[in-house]
């Protein structure tokens, strides 16, 4: 079985060119699916978090701060919805 995320999606193109045999590619696809998708998901998550960076004013500028990046910058721009303990006066 291949190791790291780049080998199982080298593992899953193996088994789709039938370089092995059917019942191998069920096993190594059950194993690899849920990692691929992860990745696929938290990339997505991510490039998703980068756009409203660029599109929130605040996070822009707190991006021109040396080691802020755009996830840091836009999760520093939105306070959390609902926290009390933020409120004036708590």
């Amino acid at each position: 079985m291949a190791k790291g995320l780049h080998d199982a999606d080298r593992s899953i193109a193996a088994c789709a060119r039938a370089d092995q045999p059917a019942p191998a590619c069920k096993a190594q696809n059950l194993l690899a699916d849920p990692s691929v998708d992860t990745h696929r998901r938290i990339a997505q998550l991510t490039a998703d978090i980068q756009a409203d960076a660029k599109a929130n004013e605040a996070a822009q500028r707190l991006h021109k701060i040396s080691g802020i990046v755009p996830v840091t910058a836009s999760a520093l721009a939105t306070p959390p919805s609902g926290c009390a303990c933020l409120q004036a006066g708590s």
